[in-house]
């Protein structure tokens, strides 16, 4: 069915704290320092953190290296190949989104590798 007035909101929020975090992520930047910005986008929207990370380092298994969480000073270096998923969940209605991309740093910042927009959400 058509997503609710709440879903929608739910899902432009992480949409909005996805690119917060992607004009950020650059060499030298802390994990913590991402997760904050993408946090500080879901907190002005009126929604708290659910305990799951916001993205983490890729490498020959799915989510090796670091993940992108509260307190996590690890440095994103050059070449450093990434994914950055905001979320939101709330088990009391069920209700939840996901944004993310798989991202590879270069000198001059972050370079999406394959977009996970959606279209008519």
């Amino acid at each position: 069915g058509d997503p609710t007035a709440k879903q929608k909101i739910i899902h432009e929020t992480v949409v909005t704290a996805y690119e917060q975090m992607l004009s950020l992520t650059r060499p030298g930047v802390t994990a913590e320092k991402l997760f904050d910005a993408g946090m500080a986008v879901i907190k002005k929207a009126g929604f708290e953190y659910s305990g799951v990370r916001f993205g983490h380092a890729l490498g020959l298994s799915l989510a090796e290296g670091f993940s992108i969480a509260p307190g996590n000073k690890t440095l994103v270096d050059e070449e450093t190949c990434l994914v950055l998923h905001p979320n939101i969940v709330l088990p009391a209605s069920g209700d939840s989104a996901i944004h993310g991309d798989p991202v590879m740093l270069g000198k001059n910042g972050a370079e999406v590798l394959a977009s996970g927009k959606q279209v008519g959400i």
